[in-house]
């Protein structure tokens, strides 16, 4: 007689395969090394977990373009192992070896923490670590190596290039300034004058001096068909967005700021020249040129930052373009009896902007009105505004959770590490005569070590509050807003007549605002501390219309 199927579902048992990520991650000097590069590392990854029989669920390499510093924890798929992580869905994640998910010890003890919270292992495709006390003191020195190494090759590298800059080479990882190119003088590199461009370079001083603005000088090289910078012969280092011999503003202005023109190239943070070290080169222009130039871009600075806007733009500086992401600017005509007011984005014309856009003009009318009417309904409405204020604190607790979630698993790493402070230096009390040196040696170096993770995860718990502060909509503030909104709400009407206090009421609760075209529809989405809200622009040239969602 054949046995019958069993129909008893409580005694067959399931196999559930581990889910595994493989993270993967390059840094400088690994991109040509067999093994280090990107492939390799998730190659080697795909047969750790062919070995170990876990199931693959994703694959998080970082952009091999871009090298990445293994003490950076902003890094885009290292935030999304985060993220998958604290959503439990996978098990293990596997690197190539520990320096590849972080060269910083602070980092790393942060991350194998956060990690361990969210019920995930490490495992390592190059070796492996036996899942003992000595394996887990193994894999911290391995962190700790990684970290002393970055380090020690960062201060080589540093104190290289400076003895050779000091000793007059010039060192640049991109192309020399436009009107220069890489050359040898007397056994040093330094910059030799390419004179087809530096004509053009006095060209550009002389033009500003006598009174062209930047994009009157861009549209002059235009019109004449000079090559820009991108375009001379050399590396190219960005995607060229804008047509052939066609130039930008911001490109006319690097040439107006840059010292190198007048004999002085600098190594190191343009931003403080005490932190600089000065080589001299061929100049270009003179010291009195370059100076008034300077004189000339402050003056004109302050006269436009003094000068009062002609027209009224509720929402100016406060908007956003939904097509490309660039700022939107506000622009104003007039003829005869009639004014005519735009929002648009700057980057429709393609010029100086990388990203190309196609979002049509806004009348800034209809966008204002509508903002300002629904703002004034929920001035009138208590109700309404707490309803806002409770949703804005909510979209706010959805965008701090990961920060929350890491400022706990620091301070609860703090702890532990203060802990074991206490017990090292109870340690060091209790040696006496019958202990030998080494000892006490051994000591004070795990005191070191513990104490040097403290100082990391401190100034990480630091940098952590201090973001979620910046973040987060508290009591206090939310009381001052309903009280000044309640003072606002007794003379509306008096704001309503004068401009400044109805600008300084959209910057008091921080009103944003995005316009995009949906279905052919022109749409702005606001939102700020006490709602957020969709409008349909209507853009009819004699009647405001609009319509907005509740």
């Amino acid at each position: 007689m054949k046995p019958q199927p069993t129909t008893d579902l409580s005694k067959l048992t399931f196999t559930m395969l581990e889910r595994a990520v493989i993270y993967a991650r390059i840094s400088g000097d690994d991109s040509k090394q067999e093994g280090r590069n990107l492939q390799g590392q998730l190659e080697m990854g795909r047969k750790h977990i062919i070995k170990k029989g876990y199931e693959l669920i994703a694959e998080l390499p970082e952009d091999e373009r871009k090298f990445t510093s293994g003490a950076d924890m902003d890094l885009p798929q290292l935030k999304k192992v985060l993220e998958m992580a604290h959503n439990r869905e996978f098990d293990v994640l596997i690197v190539r070896e520990p320096d590849r998910l972080s060269r910083d010890l602070t980092k790393w003890i942060i991350l194998q923490e956060e990690l361990r919270r969210n019920g995930v292992r490490i495992e390592f495709s190059l070796i492996e670590y036996a899942d003992t006390d000595e394996g887990e003191l193994l894999k911290n020195f391995s962190a700790v190596l990684a970290d002393f190494e970055r380090k020690k090759i960062i201060q080589r590298t540093i104190r290289g290039r400076q003895q050779k800059v000091k000793a007059g080479n010039v060192l640049m990882a991109g192309r020399p300034p436009y009107g220069y190119s890489l050359g040898k003088h007397e056994g040093k590199t330094t910059l030799e004058i390419v004179e087809s461009e530096a004509v053009i370079v006095r060209l550009v001083f002389n033009w500003y001096l006598e009174g062209a603005s930047l994009g009157k000088i861009a549209q002059r090289l235009s019109d004449m068909h000079v090559k820009t910078p991108n375009e001379t012969g050399r590396r190219v280092i960005r995607i060229k967005k804008m047509g052939f011999t066609e130039w930008g503003k911001s490109t006319v202005s690097k040439i107006l700021n840059n010292e190198t023109y007048v004999g002085t190239w600098r190594y190191g943070k343009t931003s403080s020249k005490q932190e600089t070290i000065p080589v001299t080169v061929p100049a270009i222009v003179t010291r009195e040129i370059f100076e008034a130039v300077q004189a000339k871009r402050i003056q004109n600075k302050k006269e436009k930052s003094g000068r009062k806007s002609k027209f009224e733009f509720l929402l100016a500086k406060r908007l956003t373009c939904g097509c490309c992401g660039y700022k939107i600017v506000s622009n104003g005509s007039q003829s005869k009896n009639k004014t005519f007011l735009y929002y648009f984005c700057p980057a429709r014309n393609g010029k100086d902007f990388v990203r190309e856009c196609n979002l049509p003009t806004f009348k800034a009318a209809l966008v204002d009105k509508a903002i300002w009417d629904w703002l004034e309904k929920l001035i009138k409405d208590p109700l309404a505004r707490m309803i806002g204020i409770e949703e804005y604190k909510a979209d706010r607790e959805k965008i701090t959770a990961p920060l929350k979630e890491q400022l706990g698993v620091t301070e609860g790493l703090i702890e532990q590490y203060n802990q074991e402070l206490s017990g090292l230096l109870d340690s060091l009390k209790a040696l006496d005569g019958r202990h030998s040196s080494r000892a006490r040696t051994a000591i004070l170096n795990d005191i070191e070590q513990v104490e040097k993770a403290l100082d990391g995860l401190e100034s990480q718990r630091s940098n952590l509050t201090r973001l979620l502060e910046t973040q987060t909509l508290t009591e206090q503030q939310v009381n001052e807003i309903e009280e000044y909104l309640t003072e606002i709400a007794k003379d509306l009407d008096t704001v309503k007549q004068d401009f400044e206090n109805r600008r300084r009421l959209i910057e008091f609760l921080d009103i944003w605002g995005t316009l995009k075209v949906e279905n052919g529809q022109y749409v702005v989405y606001v939102q700020c501390r006490v709602g957020k809200n969709r409008f349909d622009i209507r853009q009819t040239q004699n009647v405001i219309k609009y319509h907005h969602e509740t």
